[in-house]
């Protein structure tokens, strides 16, 4: 299992940020639905996205791989038989909710399945529970509310509640309800993570896909609507952009980052509106973002809700801010790749900072950092995170189980060596 030995160092030069995971994996759903050929440019090309390339293929979408690019042959409303009796979606979630809403539009059965953390840590009750409202048939295979499940469609127009603490059952079923014959009505109780589902329903109405938002809660979805092959190239992310930031605050450096998306839905640029509330200073012209060291920051309260997968950076980034920082509202965060509260404070906690967890989040304090061997189970964003405070760690840190940035950033260890520093990845 590959390790990231880092050790501390002082960054400087200039970075490009990998396009958007959550604008691949939405374009791809929404080109396998479309009525003929659709073009995504410049997408992210990672393990999440074969997972719902696999999802779409089951449906009978054809995809062809370009150096720079993804052709997708959609289904145009011909949700007969599936061309797969399962699929195995891997560590993506995305591809678990969006898969299991597609595929419950067809009449055979089906199996979708996922590795150890789809199977034990990523829920799927939610969802399911909302498209047996509408007719599906399903069972489950191991432990109930997770994966593997079977699977029997069609489902049928109507209404169904959804549990919306996790956002991606609810852009699941509204990536799929338009599609069926009759009007469906979504209501979402306990609606969280709302940046993301912006960003689902803005795919969707960028392509003629009429949804009414009622009470905020509410949707309201006509059905047998049509989308046409379309061309899209997918935004950088907004998401991966956290990580060269604070490197670049932790280790006082003076680093560029290139294609930050400032004008897109992606809510995740928040990530600069933290910093700068913490006392941070950071310049920002055209696409570019300057960050430059050495910095003064101080503590503040963060309701994560709304940029949740910037938990575990900001975590490390409150150990070099004065006084206390809290991070709250973040208990969806528990329910990703890992646990991610326990996990950033179990890690942190071996690496001398002192923060204590809570059920919702995270309180840190100042504290200077040492070397230690540590495991991002399995989670990129862990990964990338312990890796960044490695950077300015007392010592050498050892990061177990690095082969997962390969989800959101591939290149991520080579743009910290670029940027100078002592990282080597060893098996």
């Amino acid at each position: 299992m590959p390790v990231a030995v880092v050790r501390p160092s002082c960054l400087r030069g200039s970075l490009a940020l990998p396009p958007s995971k959550s604008h691949t994996m939405r374009s791809l759903a929404l080109a396998a639905m479309a009525h003929g050929t659709s073009t995504i440019y410049e997408p992210l090309l990672s393990p999440d996205t074969e997972a719902m390339i696999r999802v779409i293929t089951a449906l009978g979408a054809c995809v062809e791989h370009a150096p720079a690019s993804l052709c997708v042959k959609g289904i145009g409303g011909a949700f007969g038989s599936l061309f797969q009796p399962s699929v195995d979606v891997g560590n993506s979630g995305l591809a678990l909710r969006f898969g299991t809403a597609l595929c419950s539009l067809c009449r055979d059965p089906i199996v979708i399945t996922g590795d150890s953390s789809i199977r034990t840590s990523r829920p799927l009750g939610a969802l399911v529970h909302a498209l047996q409202q509408l007719g599906l048939e399903a069972s489950y295979l191991g432990t109930p509310g997770f994966a593997p499940l079977r699977m029997q469609g069609p489902i049928h127009s109507g209404s169904c509640v959804v549990d919306g603490h996790d956002s991606q059952p609810v852009s699941a079923l509204l990536l799929t309800l338009p599609f069926i014959r009759g009007s469906s009505l979504i209501r979402v109780e306990e609606m969280g993570e709302r940046p993301w589902l912006a960003m689902t329903l803005s795919a969707l109405r960028s392509l003629g896909v009429s949804i009414e938002q009622r009470q905020d809660s509410v949707f309201s979805i006509p059905g047998n609507q049509r989308i046409s092959g379309f061309s899209r190239c997918i935004p950088k992310d907004a998401s991966s952009l956290a990580f060269p930031l604070v490197a670049g605050l932790m280790t006082d450096s003076e680093v560029q980052i290139h294609g930050v998306p400032f004008n897109d839905v992606q809510h995740d640029i928040v990530i600069i509106d933290y910093v700068r509330r913490m006392g941070g200073v950071v310049d920002c012209a055209g696409d570019c973002l300057t960050v430059r060291g050495p910095q003064d920051l101080h503590g503040i309260d963060i309701d994560i809700n709304e940029a949740v997968d910037a938990l575990p950076i900001l975590a490390v980034l409150a150990t070099k801010a004065r006084g206390k920082t809290r991070l709250f509202n973040g208990a969806v965060c528990r329910q990703k790749e890992s646990d991610r509260i326990h996990v950033m404070a179990e890690t942190l906690q071996q690496m001398g900072a002192s923060i204590t967890e809570h059920a919702d989040g995270l309180t840190i304090y100042e504290s200077p950092l040492r070397g230690a061997s540590v495991s991002c189970c399995a989670d990129h964003r862990i990964a990338m995170a312990l890796s960044v405070a490695a950077l300015s760690a007392d010592g050498m840190t050892v990061v177990h189980g690095v082969e997962c940035v390969a989800k959101s950033f591939s290149q991520f260890f080579s743009t910290l060596r670029a940027l100078g520093g002592d990282v080597e990845v060893a098996s």
